[in-house]
């Protein structure tokens, strides 16, 4: 990935905090010509990450740090708070857009109304954030055990399904298709597909059954005017 290509996805994906990062990768004197995406990912989600969770958006406490202590931060941040993070008697504050639940316990979708999300990092284990101009849906289960669960996050753009994901950014279960097929179904705000990432990774239309498929194509033709 050429430096120009290095500037423009920093950009694109991280544009709240663009400004902040290529001043701290300039001041590393980091070459990005050998980064890739993934790299150029590593790289900087600790960064975001302790900006937006540990300083609440705010990058000046991190002004006089270098990138490397930066991710040293990160790591000591991680460790403290997966070790107290919980979900036991958890407490739903999001927005529940679909609700499968009986007597409380069992399935539920939320709108989390956000691009990150501090819990999702814990959760689910993945990036636990997306572009600016996108936003999650996630499927939850509360047990009879006490605690909350995620099990799918449904990435989305514009309203437009992007991703569709379990935890560790794996194909979810396919335990799951029955509610992921009602919210294509039922939660009208969806308008439909856009492009999926790698089918192996991700849950998509090619999914569902011959019997789903046709019959989300006669109920909602507009999920497939984008692919």
């Amino acid at each position: 990935m050429s430096n120009k290509r290095s500037i423009s996805f920093i950009e694109k994906h991280f544009d709240k905090h663009f400004e902040f990062i290529v001043n701290k990768i300039n001041e590393s004197k980091i070459s990005l010509g050998r980064f890739s995406d993934k790299a150029l990912n590593e790289l900087i989600y600790p960064i975001v990450h302790l900006i937006d969770f540990e300083f609440n958006g705010d990058s000046t406490f991190l002004l006089n740090k270098t990138i490397d202590e930066i991710h040293t931060m990160y790591l000591d941040w991680y460790k403290i708070h997966e070790k107290k993070f919980t979900t036991f008697n958890y407490l739903e504050t999001n927005k529940i857009i679909l609700d499968y639940r009986k007597n409380g316990f069992g399935y539920y979708w939320v709108d989390l109304n956000c691009y990150y999300s501090y819990e999702m990092l814990f959760r689910l284990h993945n990036c636990a954030r997306v572009n600016s101009y996108q936003n999650f849906l996630e499927l939850r289960e509360y047990t009879k055990d006490g605690y909350n669960h995620s099990r799918v996050v449904v990435v989305t753009w514009s309203d437009f399904i992007n991703q569709i994901k379990g935890d560790y950014n794996k194909k979810p279960d396919i335990i799951y298709k029955e509610y992921i097929y009602d919210l294509f179904l039922n939660y009208k705000e969806l308008k439909g597909f856009k492009i999926f990432f790698k089918n192996d990774t991700n849950f998509t239309h090619m999914d569902l059954n011959d019997t789903e498929l046709s019959n989300l194509k006669r109920t909602r033709p507009e999920f497939f005017f984008l692919i």
